[in-house]
């Protein structure tokens, strides 16, 4: 627990608009004062951000603002007004303030707040309607300590939606900009010995490389995941004339993407018989009725779907029979060495029977030596994926065709 947390007597888990306002209420019961408030100064106007107002007085508006020569903090910031009154009668500038009489303010007590950076972010208040004569140094610094924490949660606050705007703004500029790539990984059938499909993978320009799982992630954080998935899939989209009929095309959407409506737009004017959709999905889907709505809109125009990393997250069994997935394709996680793992290959042959009981086809991702390639060709997995094939590349870079083998 923090100490903030620990003096707050709140959750360490809680939540920075919880410990500020509990901050503001503790403080106020400790001055035995009718409000407490805090505010930010932008400009020359100081703007209510919250309020810990028990006797419902309605003093203070936190959606409202006030020039900031009507309060009593750009004095206290000059120098001109002390940051603790315990009678505001007896300072002449302060008492003559129309926020006095408006109020009735008899006692206050202004701690300033600042950002990171040092500048100047607001102020941590208290007030009462009466005098409070028994105000003294330690009150001050009491309510100093309160501030102090509420500060640092408000600082961890801003440099956190500073992070978010920045990501959103990458993230917006990346769409607008298209500056990502479309790589190709071919998808090959072991028995064939040949190409059977290609999945679209993104890649994405960055001063500082980070895998497009952090990118996708990063964007549902701060609510672009449907508009990045669609940007992508538009861009796969514009490709896949150049792949040989024989070839699908798999394009990944997660249930959010799906559900949105959007994506079943976008495929209305697409050659959706070569086309699988690959639901990427780690969490718990949060809509599975309206999910399996806009997958059966989407299988009446023939698209057809996969459930990807089967074995990882939430893309286990119970998701399988609810979706009824065209393709399922076994995460490297299950993968990895099955040639000298017994019970990987007793999995591994499960799903395959699984698959075609409810007649689905089995994709083995991941795969990165041929011990795995023989294991899973033994075990009957009819289709494989991974570096020991191909790593992903621009799809000028790929020789699809018939004669690209899958001996490794």
């Amino acid at each position: 627990m923090s100490d903030s947390s620990a003096l707050l007597g709140g959750d360490a888990e809680a939540d920075p608009e919880t410990i500020m306002c509990e901050a503001l209420e503790k403080v106020r019961d400790h001055l035995s004062m009718d409000i407490s408030y805090m505010a930010e100064l932008i400009g020359d106007t100081v703007h209510f951000r919250r309020a810990s107002d028990p006797k419902g007085l309605g003093l203070i508006d936190i959606t409202a603002s006030r020039p900031m020569n009507d309060l009593y903090c750009g004095y206290m910031l000059e120098g001109k007004l002390p940051r603790m009154m315990p009678n505001v009668s007896e300072f002449p500038l302060a008492r003559d303030l129309p926020i006095t009489k408006e109020m009735g303010v008899e006692s206050h007590v202004s701690v300033p707040l600042f950002r990171n950076n040092g500048e100047f972010y607001g102020t941590f208040c208290c007030f009462s309607q009466r005098p409070n004569p028994s105000l003294n140094e330690r009150d001050y610094n009491i309510a100093t300590m309160f501030a102090n924490f509420a500060g640092n949660t408000l600082n961890k606050s801003l440099e956190a939606a500073n992070d978010l705007q920045r990501i959103t703004d990458r993230i917006n500029k990346t769409i607008e900009d298209q500056s990502f790539a479309i790589y190709w990984q071919p998808i090959f059938d072991l028995e064939k010995n040949l190409i059977v499909g290609s999945e679209a993978l993104s890649r994405f320009d960055s001063v500082v490389y980070q895998s497009p799982d952090i990118w996708f992630a990063e964007a549902k954080k701060v609510g672009l995941q449907c508009e990045l998935e669609l940007a992508a899939i538009r861009a796969a989209l514009k490709q896949i004339n150049m792949l040989p009929p024989h070839v699908y095309v798999s394009l990944n959407a997660s249930p959010e993407t799906i559900i949105s409506g959007r994506l079943f737009e976008l495929m209305k004017n697409a050659p959706c018989d070569c086309i699988i959709i690959e639901i990427t999905e780690h969490d718990a889907i949060d809509d599975p009725v309206k999910l399996l709505k806009m997958m059966s809109e989407l299988r009446r125009i023939r698209v057809r779907f996969a459930i990807d990393d089967l074995g990882a997250g939430y893309s286990g069994l119970n998701t399988v029979l609810r979706l009824r997935p065209d393709y399922m394709k076994l995460d490297r996680a299950l993968v990895a060495g099955i040639h000298a793992d017994p019970a990987r290959q007793a999995l591994a042959a499960a799903m395959v029977n699984f698959a075609s009981e409810i007649g689905a086809t089995l994709i083995a991702e991941g795969v990165e030596h041929p011990e795995e390639r023989d294991m899973l060709q033994k075990i009957g997995v009819p289709l494989v994926q991974g570096f020991l094939f191909a790593r992903p590349a621009p799809l000028e870079t790929i020789w699809l065709s018939q004669r690209i083998k899958a001996t490794g």
